[in-house]
């Protein structure tokens, strides 16, 4: 396995200087710089959000019972069941990442796995954190209204958009 993910990994470090020491120091100071540039803004919309237990349970319950646990072992779906107080507490902790924009060290760890394609080859998936993975669904409704209100008919991204519509435009705009 090992091999395997040398051989799927040499093409990606070419495209994003993954391999390329002074690449990662350098991403790594404008990434920095740029939190601390928008350290301010956070705050003053962290101050906005609404955690409140009844929010984030609402949120948990967006997902599937089957969804996989992170790398943590937080049963998402299952963590809608815990009490107010519990889920209170959650609210106050993601609210903490968002104010300060970190989040538990822990939560950065990611699991990749290779995939195969039913057409062959492999695919990469990321197994996240939990915590990670609920915090952001506290922003699904806000993130789909602003999709919607950008959202071209042809946008290949779109949640429910088919990709038909966008080959269909490429191929449009090729013949043209």
């Amino acid at each position: 396995p090992i091999k395997v993910a040398a051989k799927h990994t040499a093409p990606w470090c070419k495209i994003w200087g993954g391999c390329d020491e002074s690449s990662q120091k350098e991403n790594a100071t404008y990434f920095r710089e740029m939190r601390t540039r928008s350290l301010p803004a956070a705050a003053t919309f962290a101050k906005e959000l609404d955690m409140s237990a009844a929010k984030v349970r609402n949120a948990l319950r967006l997902f599937s019972s089957t969804t996989a646990t992170g790398c943590d072992q937080l049963h998402l779906k299952r963590l809608a069941s815990l009490p107010d107080a519990a889920l209170e507490q959650l609210g106050m902790l993601f609210n903490q990442s968002i104010a300060t924009l970190t989040v538990p060290v822990h939560d950065l760890l990611n699991i990749l796995a290779l995939l195969g394609k039913k057409s062959g080859g492999p695919r990469i998936i990321a197994i996240m954190a939990s915590f990670y993975r609920a915090l952001m669904k506290q922003f699904v409704p806000a993130i789909r209204e602003w999709d919607l209100a950008k959202c071209h008919f042809y946008d290949s991204a779109l949640a429910g958009s088919s990709s038909l519509r966008a080959a269909v435009l490429r191929a449009l705009r090729i013949e043209n």
